[in-house]
């Protein structure tokens, strides 16, 4: 069995991705990073084209794609599978994907998530009088069987081939997923309870619970396995604070 985080680290400062390489490090989950020292090449080549190309390096059963620069893992392989494990029972997916409040870059794809996650919501969350319900793709954290993450990897880079002249956004790599979805062409799953990934974007502070190492997320009560940091803001600002928090700043 087993799990590899797998990490687009297109910087030459190798310290803006030690935040994963120190908490993969804690928790003792293999960690396989690729591009670093490289010219960012755009996400659509750097998260579709080169993931593809990287996960030659991999042979365990599982994989768990994040963020280099904005996620940080918190729990150990074993739970990783559990929690994927979850998801997929819950929804019938096999590539599980964070929760995100917006539906980008294709608002106009929004239905299509609704209608896959009716019924199936965590909860209805409701910050400053907004409603703020996770329910659409966001691929800064996934996790598949690496097969079949191979497989979804071949059919968007068609996918992009045939259809690249037809899109708005065609160097998005949210964007292809997004579009791979509407087509059929992925089993997605998205964890609406945050049992695998919590983003913090959005939600306030007080929705988690922080302790050494630990995280509750607690709209949900679940404790995610990763969290993502999405967007510079919740980067820069956020993330310091919380890994100081969790005692993960050393």
């Amino acid at each position: 069995m087993g799990v590899t985080v797998l990490s687009a680290a297109f910087y030459k400062d190798v310290s803006l991705f030690a935040s994963v390489k120190g908490s993969c490090g804690r928790v003792d989950v293999p960690l396989v990073t690729y591009g670093a020292g490289q010219r960012f090449p755009g996400f659509y080549e750097g998260k579709i084209v080169s993931l593809l190309d990287a996960l030659r390096k991999v042979d365990s059963e599982y994989v768990i794609f994040c963020d280099a620069r904005d996620s940080v893992v918190l729990r150990d392989e074993e739970d990783m599978i559990s929690a994927y494990k979850s998801v997929c029972r819950s929804t019938g997916g096999k590539i599980v994907f964070g929760a995100d409040r917006k539906c980008f870059p294709y608002p106009e794809l929004s239905g299509v998530f609704e209608k896959l996650g009716k019924g199936r919501y965590a909860t209805e969350c409701r910050w400053k009088g907004k409603d703020v319900r996770r329910v659409f793709l966001n691929a800064g954290v996934f996790m598949a069987p690496t097969a079949y993450l191979r497989t979804c990897l071949t059919r968007l880079i068609v996918l992009h081939d045939r259809e690249m002249d037809n899109v708005a956004s065609r160097n998005d790599d949210q964007g292809w997923w997004c579009m791979a979805v509407k087509r059929g062409l992925v089993k997605v799953a998205i964890d609406y309870k945050c049992e695998l990934v919590a983003m913090t974007t959005y939600n306030p502070d007080d929705w988690y619970k922080l302790s050494a190492g630990k995280c509750v997320f607690t709209p949900t009560h679940t404790e995610p396995c990763v969290l993502h940091f999405a967007g510079r803001k919740d980067t820069y600002r956020r993330m310091p604070g919380f890994l100081e928090r969790m005692s993960l700043n050393g």
